[in-house]
C-alpha cells in the first residue's frame, strides 16, 4: 500500500442598481497599497478585493459593488453607498505557490524510495452521491452540538477523546465545486494568474461534465506501516487537539491547515523554536469571526453579525458553528492567526465566553496572514488535491461523522448513507491501495484519505485523531479547502487591510461579469501593490483588473484616469491576492477605484441565507 502524503438586495435589484449578465460569484474586493490592504466585496457571495496601504489610516471608503461588501458585511443593506457598472459584475482570485519536496506520501510493506502513483478511485459521479437534501443544507442548523457514539467495548481502540459533531455549516458549494481539468498542474497556478488567461490549457466543465480521468501523479516519499506514518506525522507536525467541549471543529482545521502550510513551506521557524511546536488560537480565531475587530483603517467599524438565540440557536460563539470559508474571510482581513497562550489559549475560553477578547489579539498579534485560499473538487479532482497535499502537508474537507460507520478495528471509517456534513476535518494523507474490505461496509473500491481529526491532543491511530477516510464516502464534502500562507521574504505582507466587509451573513449570485469599487486615500505617499478577490463560488476564468485614479464622478468608477491593469486565469472558485506588475501611487484625499472583469464560464446562481439565525447590526 502506498501513502501520499437571500432575501440579499432586494432594494437593489428591483430598483435597477444590480445589472449583469455574466456568472461572477463576487465576494469582495481588496487593494493592496505599499504595505496596507483594502478589501471590498463585488458580487453575489461576491469576489472581493483588498487593497494594500502603506501606513494609511481609512477614514471613510466609498463602496461600488454590487451589494459585495454588503454580503460579506453584517452592514445593513441601506448603510453603504453600493452601485454596479451597467451590463455586468465582477469577480477574481489570485494565487501563490512555493516549492515543497519533503511531505509524506508513500506507504507501503516496505520502504520504497520512489513510484508513480496512480489514482485508483473513479471520480464520483453519481446524483446519488452529490444529492444535498433539503434537511442538510446547515448540519445540525450549524450550532447543534452532538456528542457522537462512544468507542464499542470489543474495539481495539480506547476512548482517549470526545466526540462532539454538529459544528458545521454547510455552504452551497460544498457541494457543488466547479470542476477543472484534471490536467493541470497545482504548481502552475502562480503563473496562470500572474502571467495572463490559459484557456487552451483549461477546460471548464458544468455539473454534468465531470472529468473522469484523473491522471497520475509522480511521488517520492517515505513509506512504512501505520506506526512509521504516525511517528513521521508526531515528529514533522503539530499534535491534533481536542475541540472539547465546543462546536468548534472548523476553527481547528482551519488552524491545522494554517500550520502545516507554514511548516511545510519553512515558515514556521519564526513562531516556534521547533516547528511542529507552532501553535496558533482556534479560540481567537472564533470569537473575531462572531465578535467585531478593531479596524485599523475603520472600514468596519461598529459592523457586526449575532445569532438569534430565539430561533433556538446557542448562544455562545464557540456553538454557533462555521465552515473554513467563514474562517478564511476572517483570516483574509488579517484578523489572525495568533499564538495559543495567555487570552487567547483555548484552555481559557470558558473565560473569554464570559469577558470577552481584548481587541489586541485581533490583528496586532498576527503571527500569520492567509494569502490565497483556494476551492478544488475532491471528487473530480482527486488529483489536484493529492499536489496540494504534497506541497502544503494537508487540505481542509467536511464529512458526517458519525460512530456507526467507523470500525474501529481496522480504524476505516466509510459513510454510506448521509450526503450531508456536520464535522470539519483535514487530509494529511492517501493511499490508494487501501482495502475496501477494511470498511464496515464495502464502498466498492480501494482507496482511502487519511483524515486528521479533532478529538484528542494525542496523535494517535484513532477515530479521535488519524483515521482513515474511503474515498467513496458519501458524506465528503465536494469542497477541499487549500490554504496558502503569505511569505514575508517574498513581500507579501502589507500594513493595512481596508475592507467594507465584516463577514458574510449572505449570498446572493446572479449572472454577471464585471464589478467596481471606489476608495479614497487618507495619507501621503501610499502606492497600491496589489488586490484580493473572493470569488468563492465562481467558475474559473480569466480576468482583468483594472485602476483608475482622479475619479470625477463618484457614482461612476470608470470617470477618472487608468493607472494600471493586471490580468491572468483564476483556476479554482477561492479567495486570492493578485499582485500588481507596478505599484500605483496615490496622494491624500484621491479617489480611485478598482474594476474587475471576469470571463463568463458557467452561470451558477444562489440565494443562501442564514436569515433564520443571524441578525445584522451596524
Amino acid at each position: 500500500m502506498s501513502l501520499e502524503c437571500c432575501d440579499l438586495l432586494p432594494e437593489l435589484i428591483d430598483s435597477g442598481s444590480l445589472i449583469g449578465d455574466g456568472n461572477s460569484l463576487l465576494c469582495g474586493f481588496g487593494l493592496k497599497f505599499g504595505k496596507t490592504l483594502v478589501s471590498f466585496f463585488l458580487g453575489c457571495y461576491f469576489p472581493f478585493l483588498l487593497a494594500f496601504f502603506g501606513g494609511i489610516t481609512m477614514k471613510r471608503i466609498r463602496t461600488i459593488i454590487l451589494a459585495a461588501a454588503v454580503v460579506l458585511t453584517s452592514i445593513p443593506i441601506n448603510a453603504v453607498p453600493v452601485y454596479a457598472l451597467e451590463q455586468d459584475l465582477i469577480a477574481e482570485e489570485d494565487s501563490i505557490i512555493p516549492e515543497r519536496s519533503d511531505v509524506l506520501s508513500d506507504r507501503d510493506e516496505h520502504i520504497s524510495s520512489e513510484e508513480e502513483l496512480k489514482d485508483t478511485d473513479d471520480p464520483i459521479s453519481s446524483e446519488e452521491e452529490l444529492t444535498v437534501t433539503d434537511d442538510s443544507l446547515i448540519a445540525a442548523d450549524g450550532n447543534g452540538i452532538n456528542e457522537a457514539e462512544g468507542v464499542p467495548d470489543d474495539s481495539k481502540q480506547g476512548n482517549d477523546g470526545d466526540m462532539i459533531v454538529g459544528g458545521y455549516i454547510e455552504m452551497p458549494w460544498d457541494n457543488d465545486t466547479p470542476v477543472v481539468d484534471d490536467g493541470l498542474d497545482y504548481n502552475e497556478v502562480r503563473e496562470m494568474i500572474v502571467e495572463g488567461s490559459a484557456d487552451d490549457e483549461m477546460h471548464i466543465s458544468g455539473p454534468d461534465q465531470y472529468v473522469t480521468d484523473p491522471g497520475t501523479i509522480d511521488a517520492k516519499f517515505p513509506a512504512g506501516t501505520d506506526e512509521q506514518i504516525l511517528t513521521y506525522l508526531k515528529d514533522k507536525y503539530p499534535a491534533t487537539r481536542s475541540q472539547s467541549p465546543y462546536g468548534t471543529c472548523w476553527a481547528h482545521s482551519s488552524v491545522s491547515l494554517t500550520e502545516f502550510y507554514m511548516i511545510s513551506h519553512g515558515l514556521a521557524d519564526s513562531t516556534a523554536e521547533v516547528d511542529k511546536d507552532v501553535n496558533f488560537s482556534e479560540l481567537q480565531l472564533a470569537y473575531f469571526c462572531y465578535n467585531q475587530a478593531a479596524d485599523p483603517v475603520n472600514g468596519t467599524t461598529g459592523d457586526r453579525v449575532t445569532f438569534d438565540s430565539s430561533t433556538g440557536g446557542k448562544e455562545s460563539f464557540l456553538d454557533f458553528g462555521g465552515n473554513l470559508d467563514f474562517a478564511s474571510q476572517s483570516l483574509m482581513r488579517y484578523n489572525g492567526v495568533t499564538a495559543d497562550e495567555g487570552d487567547a489559549a483555548y484552555s481559557n475560553a470558558a473565560t473569554v465566553l464570559a469577558g470577552g477578547l481584548s481587541q489586541a489579539y485581533s490583528s496586532s498579534k498576527d503571527e500569520a496572514h492567509l494569502l490565497n485560499e483556494y476551492h478544488i473538487n475532491i471528487k473530480e479532482n482527486p488529483r489536484l488535491v493529492k499536489q496540494a497535499i504534497k506541497e502544503n502537508g494537508i487540505a481542509g474537507v467536511s464529512i458526517y461523522a458519525d460512530g456507526k460507520y467507523m470500525n474501529y478495528n481496522t480504524n476505516a471509517y466509510y459513510n454510506n448513507h448521509n450526503t450531508s456534513t456536520n464535522h470539519a476535518v483535514a487530509i494529511v494523507g492517501w493511499d490508494d491501495n487501501f482495502p475496501a474490505s477494511n470498511f464496515l461496509n464495502n464502498p466498492g473500491a480501494n482507496g482511502a484519505w487519511l483524515i486528521r481529526n479533532s478529538w484528542t491532543a494525542t496523535s494517535t491511530f484513532s477515530y479521535y485523531s488519524y483515521f482513515w477516510l474511503s474515498y467513496k464516502d458519501k458524506s465528503l464534502s465536494d469542497t477541499a479547502y487549500v490554504f496558502e500562507v503569505a511569505d514575508r521574504s517574498r513581500g507579501e505582507y502589507y500594513d493595512n487591510n481596508y475592507n467594507y466587509d465584516s463577514q458574510l451573513h449572505s449570498i446572493l449570485t446572479a449572472p454577471s461579469v464585471k464589478t467596481a469599487n471606489i476608495f479614497t486615500s487618507v495619507k501621503n505617499s501610499e502606492t497600491l501593490k496589489a488586490v484580493q478577490i473572493d470569488s468563492s463560488m465562481n467558475a474559473p476564468g480569466a480576468y482583468t483588473v483594472e485602476i483608475y485614479k482622479n475619479l470625477t464622478d463618484l457614482s461612476d468608477p470608470v470617470s477618472g484616469t487608468r493607472a494600471g491593469t493586471v490580468t491572468g486565469t483564476l483556476p479554482f472558485a477561492g479567495k486570492y491576492t493578485i499582485p500588481l506588475s507596478s505599484g500605483v501611487d496615490l496622494s491624500e484625499g484621491e479617489s480611485f477605484s478598482v474594476v474587475v472583469t471576469t470571463e463568463k464560464q458557467i452561470d451558477r446562481e444562489y440565494d443562501y441565507t442564514w436569515k433564520e439565525q443571524i441578525v445584522m447590526d451596524a
